[in-house]
């Protein structure tokens, strides 16, 4: 009944329009974060596949974003049967509450990819 009221009064459409708008501008906000990196995701999704640069493995880039509060499924997650994972991870948008909380977990993870990787020797 609920959602019959709503097609009828337009409650729905404006329902779609607000969660369209705030995808648009979770996704704005990762995308100038990660800028310089290559990222895949709809302007209205809540998803955003990162590749990762080398030579990080995803396994690495979680563990430490996890040590700072951020988490994300690795590509592995995706993987039907042998095939081999993708080198990305998919950082979901809209399970932050609020749009300050999704820029400190994609800057978060900006500033682990431009840091050292563990066991690669640091070039001052």
């Amino acid at each position: 009944e609920i959602a019959m009221r709503w097609l009828a009064d337009g409650t729905g459409d404006e329902m779609i329009k607000w969660q369209r708008s705030e995808a648009e501008a979770r996704m704005q906000i990762a995308a100038e974060a990660l800028d310089g990196f290559s990222i895949r995701g709809h302007k209205h999704s809540y998803q955003i596949w990162l590749e990762l640069p080398d030579p990080w493995r995803a396994d690495v880039l979680r563990d430490r974003a996890a040590r700072k509060g951020v988490f994300f499924l690795t590509g592995d997650a995706f993987v039907v049967g042998r095939q081999p994972a993708p080198h990305a991870i998919r950082i979901c948008v809209g399970s932050c509450r609020t749009r300050d909380e999704v820029r400190q977990g994609v800057e978060t993870i900006r500033d682990i990819l431009q840091g050292p990787v563990a066991g690669a020797p640091v070039i001052a």
